[in-house]
């Protein structure tokens, strides 16, 4: 009950605007201070946020436009007895917040706003639980050095050498994923990036599941190329073997049968949408084939008989499907 009370006096007071204007002012540093258009200052409605906190909102919601008039939100709080976790609690306020910013502005825009939390705090004892989202971590889980880990870590392959990715303390797999993400779409000539990492791509090859390893490899590569480079997947396949020749072999002349290269060739919009589909069923019978020993003729009616819809759905699951019901589940 205290609670309530508290809350409806401080929201009475400070939810007027002129009131918790002079307040903040006075509190913020005053480069932020100074950066703000105390003019626009103004009281904006807590609901903003969704209930991901039960039925719990911001106290009191202000905005005011800043430099370049970037909006600018307050979330002031009020606290009568210390909260263990209330950095935690104003992060979930602000990611809400700024979601539902998100949600009324064009897709062009390049900045979120700023959002400063301010917690009113009248309680007799010190407030000694933590200020910062970080410090609600154990201090065994900080760095050497006492200071806390960064909060995010950002592994932008493109501009890591090739052969210090291809030589990470990793599996092959995933060290040979990691340079097909990197060349898939935008190297043409991807056969010779591999094969400098021959080694790499044949030990993927060795490994028990290689086989529907390297046939998922083969199946991104020829998706995601901004053109359907045939004699590439070939090239590509011949790098790993006889067997990975045959796959991408097999999904080379699928991509043909697709009428894709022939369709643009012919300039003919029909030829075009009728090799396109009977390409697709082609080529997710050949990996299914391929990839499942128990492909029946049974299976196989199934895909001829399939729309591009169904087709697209089990080209994708292809690549991490366990068993052919997982990729006829629907």
């Amino acid at each position: 009950m205290q609670r309530k009370v508290h809350d409806a006096y401080f929201k009475r007071v400070f939810g007027r605007p002129e009131h918790a204007r002079g307040v903040l002012r006075a509190l913020l540093p005053r480069a932020l201070v100074g950066a703000i258009d105390w003019r626009t200052f103004g009281r904006c409605s807590a609901e903003l946020v969704s209930r991901t906190f039960g039925q719990s909102y911001p106290d009191l919601l202000f905005r005011a436009a800043g430099p370049a008039g970037q909006t600018v939100f307050f979330d002031y709080e009020h606290q009568s007895r210390p909260h263990p976790f209330m950095p935690h609690r104003l992060r979930g306020y602000a990611h809400e917040l700024t979601q539902a910013w998100l949600a009324g502005q064009a897709r062009t825009v390049t900045h979120l706003p700023l959002v400063v939390p301010v917690v009113l705090y009248h309680g007799r004892r010190r407030w000694r639980t933590p200020r910062t989202l970080e410090a609600c971590t154990h201090p065994a889980l900080s760095r050497p050095d006492g200071r806390r880990w960064p909060t995010m870590y950002l592994d932008d392959v493109w501009r890591i050498d090739d052969a210090k990715l291809a030589t990470r303390d990793a599996t092959p797999l995933a060290r040979f994923a990691l340079l097909c993400l990197k060349h898939g779409r935008h190297t043409r000539d991807l056969a010779s990036v591999l094969r400098r990492h021959r080694p790499l791509t044949r030990a993927v090859l060795a490994t028990p599941e290689g086989r529907g390893d390297i046939a998922a490899a083969l199946d991104y590569i020829g998706f995601v190329r901004p053109h359907a480079w045939a004699g590439d997947l070939e090239a590509l396949g011949g790098l790993l073997g006889e067997e990975a020749e045959d796959m991408a072999r097999t999904i080379a002349q699928a991509l043909i049968e697709k009428g894709i290269e022939k369709g643009i060739e012919q300039g003919i919009e029909q030829g075009i949408e009728t090799g396109q589909l009977r390409g697709q069923r082609g080529l997710v019978a050949r990996q299914l084939a391929f990839k499942f020993p128990d492909f029946d003729d049974a299976a196989r009616a199934r895909v001829e008989a399939a729309d591009a819809a169904q087709l697209d759905r089990w080209a994708e699951r292809v690549l991490t499907a366990s068993t052919l019901a997982d990729v006829f589940a629907d």
